[in-house]
């Protein structure tokens, strides 16, 4: 808030020094005019000191004029310039923010699945914990330093998700409220998988964790099958993974779609009581990401 105040002022002071140099500019060039015009109507002597100093008072009046009109006009210029580089690199640091976030708990995934295939003596595979005798299983001492480290994760998207929320210096308010329901729904998920092991719904057993009653962290590490999902959520996780009929879409178009596609999932999902997926939070993550390399370039441009 003091950084956004600093700049503020600095703008400020900015605005009130162009529009000096505007008003020094318009009453030279004022003045010029009004010189150009006794010079027409022959009210200025012809030749001698007189008309020298005539000449003199003219050009300066009219250095003074332009002069002041262009370099307000380039200190906007450069000034606009610098603003949209440096919305353009807060915006693409917002983005890392959250790819380190989206890196971290996939991260986090394939650590865990790992412990699932040697578990259960198979490849890691959507099917591979399931397909063991025993069910899904998780070595205890792997399983709570991993959880540590993604519980981590999580709660740094919440602060992520805060800070997006205030970035009003960087993104319009409208662009705002259209980032809100992915980052809502990607933050919510990443909440529910670990909220199955606070609330104790992973099962202690000897040195490994069954997670056969934990349906949210056993999504997040083994996926849902399509049957598993109704088949509303599936057609429209196509259309929020952009694919579908016809070209990809990019750009604008590609975050409308995407954000009606979750939009239609997230109302499916309050209607039914629903679980949260992977998949949708998954492609949140990428919708989040196109939204943000688009307005970047964008400004760059």
């Amino acid at each position: 808030m003091a950084k956004r105040k600093d700049r503020a002022l600095l703008h400020s002071a900015d605005r009130r020094l162009r529009r000096k140099l505007l008003a020094i500019g318009a009453a030279a060039g004022l003045l010029a005019l009004i010189l150009i015009v006794t010079g027409l109507v022959s009210w200025i002597p012809q030749k001698g000191l007189g008309f020298e100093i005539y000449k003199l008072c003219l050009q300066f009046l009219l250095i003074t004029a332009v002069g002041g009109v262009l370099l307000a006009m380039v200190g906007n210029f450069r000034d606009e310039a610098a603003r949209r580089q440096t919305r353009a690199m807060a915006i693409q640091q917002l983005d890392r923010e959250l790819d380190r976030v989206y890196r971290s708990s996939k991260r986090t995934r394939r650590q865990l699945r790992t412990q699932l295939s040697q578990s259960a003596g198979t490849e890691p595979g959507p099917d591979a914990a399931g397909s063991a005798r025993h069910g899904p299983r998780l070595e205890r001492a792997v399983f709570d330093k991993t959880m540590d480290e993604f519980l981590t994760a999580q709660l740094e998207l919440e602060t992520i998700c805060d800070h997006i929320s205030q970035r009003d210096d960087i993104l319009g308010e409208t662009q705002l409220r259209r980032l809100r329901e992915p980052l809502r729904y990607a933050s919510r998920y990443l909440h529910d998988v670990y909220e199955d092991f606070q609330r104790g719904r992973v099962r202690l057993s000897g040195d490994h964790y069954l997670i056969d009653d934990a349906p949210t962290l056993k999504d997040f590490l083994c996926g849902s099958k399509r049957t598993e999902r109704p088949a509303a959520v599936a057609a429209w996780l196509v259309r929020l993974k952009g694919q579908g009929v016809g070209a990809p879409p990019k750009g604008a178009c590609r975050f409308a779609r995407g954000a009606a596609a979750l939009h239609a999932i997230v109302k499916l999902r309050l209607k039914t009581n629903d679980a949260r997926y992977a998949d949708v939070a998954n492609a949140c993550f990428d919708l989040l990401s196109a939204e943000l390399a688009e307005t970047r370039r964008r400004l760059l441009r």
